[in-house]
């Protein structure tokens, strides 16, 4: 198994956590970023596989983060999750698909979705043709 280094961006600690523990439970190594501006710093200092970046965050928001990894690394995979705002989670993730991000997935959702998300964007070796 091909393990991905996989920068989850989320101001929500419970989900960090859930995160960390579904994706390492996989195989991946993690990093936890608090908000943007941090999921940015540590974009640049870890040069990660995978980003999982969420819309909904305090200081700059998922979708200024597509916008600024993507000017650092232009072809970085990108994922973007959303719940509910002001705004349905789905036109939040529309927006993040026109800024850049390469698979979207509206929370809540199942485990085995999220790791579906991640191997859609950073498949296994002996899934690439």
């Amino acid at each position: 198994m091909d393990v991905a280094k996989i920068l989850v961006i989320d101001d929500d600690k419970a989900f960090r956590d859930l995160a960390r523990r579904m994706l390492e439970s996989a195989g991946h190594s993690v990093i936890e970023a608090v908000d943007g501006i941090e999921g940015v710093k540590e974009f640049k200092k870890e040069t990660p596989d995978v980003v999982v970046a969420d819309i909904i965050m305090p200081n700059a928001d998922g979708l200024d983060v597509i916008r600024r990894i993507l000017d650092i690394r232009p072809k970085a995979k990108i994922s973007a999750i959303s719940g509910c705002g002001r705004l349905s989670g789905q036109t939040y993730l529309s927006h993040a698909r026109k800024f850049g991000a390469c698979a979207v997935l509206e929370k809540p959702f199942a485990p085995e979705k999220f790791l579906s998300l991640i191997d859609s964007v950073y498949p296994a070796p002996e899934a690439v043709s």
